[in-house]
């Protein structure tokens, strides 16, 4: 048995071996030399961690000693350039006064330091001018506007460099062409300043964005100004497009942050309310930054119509989801039109918009509830029962006419005969819940959708006068309700089609004829069974 065995058995005693492994040598002879080698690797580890970072510093200061060589090069090869310029400038003036001209130029350096742009036109009487019918040569000012205007817009002067390029388009615009070479020299000149236009816009442009996202608010003035840097250089739909960009940054950050509430109405109000409310303020930005022009408005329109049909088509199928009702779709709806009648007060009317992308969604949507009530309606008139009611009381009776009224079924007084109300209960139901299907459907529907609301008011309608047809045909001279059949149907051809005729009135068509053949064929119902009517007998 080895010594790990001994050591896991049970009869193992620690106090006859732990004597006997400390006389095999010294301990804390061990344990110094553990510590002396421990400290030596550490010592090693720091060392080398000395070296590793005198080594990465040394390759900082490296490469910041090549990028102030770099940026030498590029300020020499920058001076070689316009020396060049400068040379050739020269060579071109030969022969035409050009010598004296140059010795009246001033030196490039001025008090000991690099002479500026300002100190150049200082040092020269020259100034832009559009007036050429007599030009001799090419002015100075011209030949140098390139470099001027790279630098104007790189001090962020730009109302100098815009006034600048301005000037040297104009010049170059009323020229009168004489000289061949002239016209060569020129022509190359402004190659190069239309080159650095571009660089002008591009500065002009990434300044209004940064004026536009400053994070204490918008900085209107200074938009304004540089917007009209921009509509002098022809670039006012460009500056346009930043604007409706930075825009369109702001609502998705500030929208991404919203919570969902439990209420699809409720968070579609408040989403809803807030989207066409920030639209209304770009409007009125836009017109206060001064965009103007067909393009520019031709942008705006499709930037508000991209976000309107973008908020539409995420909140569409919460709308309309299968379990919502009609009535809570009809809300959402509502308040969505309303908040979108916002923008009408900047003149933008977007609410016919809202109604084409909610169309496909909310037919869809009613088509199914519909199919619903009818067959529901369908199984609460398939006994063929048309009983009448029966009160206690004067009294009782007036409360249930008053509810009836306040349902929009109209006066039911006509009905009464004594304590008997000649209209069926099943009936009177059926009304009440149709109306009010009616109202929220022509809520839900745009006026593009009359013919889907008239083929719905059909299938709604249908079960009431199916029912009573039907009643009619199986009805015998000695029936005793046959009074209630007569009323049902007369109270159906005066009371309840007029007022679903109404609730559809004002948003579509004239509607007097929409129930016509209905109405004709409750009618019919009413004259049988009202030829019918004998004595009612009461046990």
């Amino acid at each position: 048995m080895d010594s790990r065995e001994k050591m896991y058995s049970r009869d193992f005693v620690a106090e006859a071996v732990v004597p006997a492994l400390l006389s095999r040598g010294n301990g804390l002879i061990q344990l110094e030399d553990g510590q002396k080698r421990f400290s030596e690797f550490r010592d090693q580890a720091n060392l080398e961690l000395r070296k590793n970072a005198f080594t990465y510093h040394n390759a900082i200061l490296k490469a910041s000693k090549d990028m102030q060589v770099l940026e030498k090069n590029l300020l020499e090869f920058k001076n070689t350039l316009a020396e060049e310029k400068r040379a050739l400038n020269t060579i071109m003036n030969v022969g035409d006064g050009g010598g004296n001209r140059r010795e009246k130029r001033k030196s490039t350096y001025f008090n000991g330091s690099l002479d500026t742009v300002v100190g150049r036109y200082k040092a020269d009487d020259e100034k832009p001018s559009s007036d050429n019918s007599n030009i001799q040569e090419i002015p100075r000012w011209f030949l140098e506007a390139a470099t001027d205007i790279e630098d104007h817009y790189e001090m962020r002067r730009y109302k100098d460099a815009v006034d600048l390029l301005v000037a040297a388009k104009k010049y170059y615009d009323g020229l009168v062409w004489k000289d061949p070479e002239q016209i060569r020299q020129t022509e190359l000149h402004y190659r190069l300043i239309l080159d650095v236009e571009q660089g002008l816009i591009d500065h002009l442009l990434e300044a209004l964005k940064a004026a536009m996202v400053c994070p204490f608010g918008v900085d209107a003035a200074c938009c304004r100004r540089l917007i009209e840097h921009l509509q002098f250089l022809d670039k006012t739909y460009d500056a346009c497009v930043a604007f409706l960009d930075n825009r369109t940054r702001l609502l998705q950050l500030t929208t991404s942050s919203m919570t969902v509430d439990s209420s699809v109405s409720v968070f579609v109000g408040r989403r809803s309310q807030f989207l066409f409310t920030k639209l209304a303020g770009t409007v009125r930005d836009f017109a206060e930054f001064g965009f103007d022009g067909i393009a520019c408005r031709s942008a705006l329109i499709g930037w508000i119509r991209f976000h309107v049909d973008t908020f539409v088509g995420m909140f569409a199928d919460e709308i309309f989801a299968p379990k919502n009702s009609l009535a809570a779709a009809a809300e959402s709806v509502t308040i969505l039109r309303k908040n979108a009648g916002l923008l009408a007060d900047v003149g933008v009317d977007e609410v016919p918009m809202v109604d084409a992308a909610l169309e496909n969604d909310s037919i869809r949507f009613v088509d199914h509830h519909v199919g619903l009530f009818v067959q529901s309606s369908q199984r609460i008139f398939q006994d063929g029962k048309v009983q009448p009611i029966l009160f206690k009381s004067k009294e009782i009776a007036a409360l249930y006419l008053e509810t009836i009224a306040k349902a929009g079924l109209g006066m039911s007084a006509a009905y009464m005969d004594g304590l008997r109300l000649n209209v069926s209960e099943q009936y009177l139901q059926f009304g009440k819940v149709a109306l009010r299907l009616i109202e929220d459907i022509v809520t839900v529907s745009s006026p593009s959708m009359a013919r889907n609301v008239k083929t719905w008011m059909y299938a709604i309608i249908a079960p009431y006068i199916n029912a009573l047809q039907t009643a009619s045909a199986r009805a015998s001279d000695t029936d005793v309700n046959i009074a209630a059949l007569s009323g049902t149907a007369e109270f159906g051809v005066k009371n309840l089609l007029p007022r679903a005729e109404e609730s559809v009135k004002e948003k579509f068509i004239q509607t007097n004829y929409l129930f016509s053949v209905q109405k004709d064929a409750l009618s019919r119902v009413h004259t049988s069974a009202k030829v019918k009517v004998t004595a009612p007998t009461f046990v």
